[in-house]
């Protein structure tokens, strides 16, 4: 589902910044600024493309796989499943919230120490070798970085447990992939429900 999702925004995001589509140019954070692709030296762009593409397939292929492997024989399926206990619209938006918050406080306070002087050369510089956002810059990281924000946007649907329905978790996840991407876009979208957040 995270691999499904990040791949579906990245397309889009990448098709609408190609076509330059109006309706999303007036969105865009630095409009002066060109795109990665656009840069005269295109060896640039070549070599941050397949540094990227490295770096994700690694995650998405490896890491990701893993983490979800090691959750089932850890904890093994925590979460309801049965049709018969589908939440209501109230559970799902107070246990959203709950998930939204605790992964918020986890990232910022994780997001703080990462740079750290003497922490941030070895783990989250790799982070920023992108100058210029574009979606699938949200995951160019460290391996460790990449681990830390699959541990914190799945901690608080594990420590709920059974109260927590699988549907929830995955309403959970495919927000936190959209909203991360689109922290990384390259577009502050007025429209976007993120934004409230």
């Amino acid at each position: 589902l995270h691999s499904f999702m990040f791949i579906f925004v990245n397309v889009f995001c990448y098709y609408i910044s190609i076509k330059k589509f109006k309706v999303f140019e007036v969105d865009r954070i630095s409009p002066n600024v060109k795109w990665p692709w656009e840069e005269e030296d295109k060896t640039i762009w070549k070599t941050m493309k397949k540094k990227s593409l490295y770096v994700l397939l690694h995650h998405h292929l490896f890491l990701t796989p893993l983490f979800s492997v090691m959750d089932y024989y850890l904890n093994g399926f925590t979460f309801r499943f049965e049709m018969e206990t589908l939440p209501s619209t109230f559970e799902i938006l107070w246990q959203v919230l709950v998930f939204m918050i605790f992964d918020d406080l986890l990232f910022t306070l994780g997001h703080m120490i990462l740079h750290l002087k003497w922490l941030y050369p070895h783990i989250h510089k790799l982070h920023h070798e992108h100058y210029n956002p574009v979606a699938f810059s949200a995951e160019y990281d460290h391996w460790a970085e990449f681990s830390l924000g699959l541990v914190s946007s799945g901690a608080m649907p594990r420590i709920i447990g059974r109260r927590c329905h699988f549907l929830t978790v995955i309403i959970w996840l495919i927000m936190r992939s959209l909203e991360v991407q689109e922290d990384h876009c390259g577009y502050e979208f007025k429209w976007s429900p993120f934004r409230l957040v």
